[in-house]
């Protein structure tokens, strides 16, 4: 290729399940664009090809329309054999590019790597000091391979693996910049953004529990420099805050809220944001929480695991169930919208009876947080790198695909439980989900409106989807009910219309009339069955957006009903209590 080439190099990252249409936010992989603005202020030319759906030929056409010599694959526990099928065909294709692999099962597998495909160098650890490096080597002649920290090699036939490389310090890291994705160059709404890395926990069943994944913040001045920068530049919506355990330090969370509070003053901006959190952290510091809120916290989420103290304890999370509970009240009550709790089902020593207790949990869950809380459960899945994979005997299982060819990480088993088969893991995750929903439903009908349709404005808003807007979703009257006040200004509920102007307002009912027991209308909004009297059926059936309350009064009155206004208001307002009825202007 005559010239400079376009790309001197391209960040790839297959995605291995394209069944799934993915958020707004879950489709960046922030870590490549890291990468990336670290590789282009070394003064190379770069591009990330990070989509839902990813071809060979996509791949091949991108590297010989651009000159391309290195291609870096970010590999994880999902889409590392996609990725190897990747590398071996573009070596047949493009011998003389270079491959480099990176993310955590770059770390895990660097040597199987390298043994089982054609991978020049697998990077463990962080890429944005060792990628630059590895493309100096390639296209400029700099360097030495075995002098860059942290990254396993071919020499000749051999493989070498250099010493680890030192963390490094993330406040001289430039600020990631998006743009450098093609599919990302105009704004969503949506953004994520880290500022800090590690854990400085050591649960069993997690990859960022590991030993050397110490904890490093940020410093607030560089945080607060990229949010910013997100407002202004991105024009941010929903900012997704990915630290593994970002209410770590309550200072720090503090002061990240009001300064972010000062911003949106600042900016005259409307957002909202999500992070993660422990529950005893929650617990110790409450207090936190009301800054916090103030500033747009909308969503936390914490996990919760198992309902059962003893798996808690083999999970190694120094915590306890009581906690989780409380802290889960705490967010209830500082009136966080949406708490995300999760389950592990088919964890360590999981039998009929610990399910029992995480399901017993979940509902007390969704007692102390109607509507709020969004109880979640995933397949237990043996990460490598963890001491679940490394000593299965330990927790009461046995490991029967260590690769995970077999599924979908997260929800398919890979392994049995002492007391539960393979098969039986299956039926306990159905188990699970099928108590949590038969437990919503039970709640539904003591959802305040006001607190739905925070949840469908969220949505409307912040492009935030959360399992009770789904949930509100699947029950025709409700979705009606909570959704058209939010998608059209002249539809209202009965509370958001000022006392003596509901005369002049259209009744327009939220449900098909269809369903009748001796002439009178059966309905069912989702949460109950509701069997109408005769005049109750009367006024219903008029009320469908066309005409004004006043005028259904004048027309039951005309055909013999004795319904006083006193007594149609009355009806209006407990159809509204069951969400049945909404106002129409027009």
């Amino acid at each position: 290729m005559a010239g400079r080439p376009q790309f001197d190099t391209a960040l790839v990252r297959l995605v291995r399940n394209t069944i799934f249409a993915p958020s707004p936010y879950s489709d960046e992989q922030l870590g490549l664009v890291y990468v990336a603005t670290a590789t282009r202020k070394q003064g190379f030319t770069v591009t990330i090809l990070d989509e839902a759906i990813i071809t060979h030929a996509r791949i091949r056409e991108l590297v010989e329309r651009n000159g391309v010599r290195v291609v870096g694959f970010y590999v994880d526990h999902e889409n590392i054999f996609a990725a190897f099928s990747a590398m071996r065909r573009l070596r047949e294709d493009c011998p003389h590019v270079a491959l480099v692999t990176g993310g955590p099962q770059s770390k895990e597998w660097h040597r199987r790597i390298l043994d089982e495909t054609p991978c020049d160098i697998a990077v463990r650890g962080e890429g944005e000091v060792p990628f630059p490096a590895i493309l100096a080597y390639y296209l400029r002649g700099e360097g030495d391979l075995a002098e860059i920290p942290g990254i396993t090699w071919r020499r000749n036939d051999s493989i070498v693996v250099n010493p680890d490389a030192q963390p490094i310090n993330l406040d001289e890291i430039p600020i990631p910049d998006r743009t450098l994705n093609p599919v990302r160059v105009h704004p969503r709404g949506a953004e994520t953004i880290v500022t800090g890395r590690g854990c400085p926990f050591r649960c069993s069943f997690c990859y960022e529990g590991r030993p050397e994944a110490k904890y490093r913040p940020r410093s607030m001045d560089n945080v607060m420099a990229e949010v910013e920068h997100l407002i202004v530049d991105r024009r941010v919506r929903y900012l997704v805050v990915l630290d593994d355990v970002f209410l770590l330090n309550p200072k720090r969370a503090i002061e990240f809220a009001r300064r972010l509070t000062a911003l949106r003053k600042k900016h005259n901006w409307d957002m909202v944001w999500f992070c993660e959190a422990r529950a005893d952290i929650i617990t110790k510091r409450p207090d936190m929480m009301e800054p916090c809120v103030e500033s747009g916290l909308i969503r936390v989420q914490v996990g919760v695991e198992t309902g059962n103290q003893r798996v808690l304890d083999l999970y190694n999370k120094s915590l306890t169930v009581d906690e989780t509970l409380r802290g889960v009240e705490i967010c209830a009550k500082y009136d966080v919208l949406s708490i995300i709790g999760n389950f592990i089902v088919g964890g360590a020593e999981e039998t009929w009876e610990t399910l029992e207790d995480s399901i017993k949990f979940a509902k007390q869950l969704l007692d102390v947080a109607p509507g709020r809380i969004d109880v979640n459960s995933t397949l237990f899945t043996p990460y490598p790198g963890t001491p679940m994979y490394q000593r299965p005997e330990l927790f009461g299982m046995k490991v029967l695909d260590e690769d995970c060819v077999t599924g979908p990480g997260d929800n398919y088993p890979f392994h049995e439980t002492a007391g539960l088969s393979k098969w039986e893991l299956v039926e306990a995750r159905q188990r699970f989900t099928r108590a949590v929903d038969q437990q919503m439903t039970e709640i539904l009908g003591g959802i305040p409106a006001r607190l739905g349709h925070r949840h469908f404005e969220a949505y409307s808003r912040y492009y935030l989807r959360t399992r009770w807007f789904d949930f509100f979703c699947r029950h025709f009257a409700w979705y009606n009910y909570l959704g058209l006040p939010v998608s059209n200004e002249d539809i209202r509920r009965l509370d958001q219309i000022v006392d003596g102007e509901v005369w002049n307002w259209k009744p327009l009912r939220t449900v098909y009339l269809g369903t009748t027991l001796d002439g009178k209308f059966v309905v069912n909004p989702g949460h109950r069955k509701v069997e109408l009297s005769e005049d109750a059926s009367a006024f219903y059936e008029l009320c469908a957006g066309k005409i004004s309350l006043r005028e259904i009064s004048q027309r039951l009155k005309a055909k013999g009903h004795s319904l006083s206004d006193d007594h149609l208001l009355d009806l209006a307002q407990s159809f509204d209590q069951d969400r049945l009825l909404l106002f129409n202007a027009m």
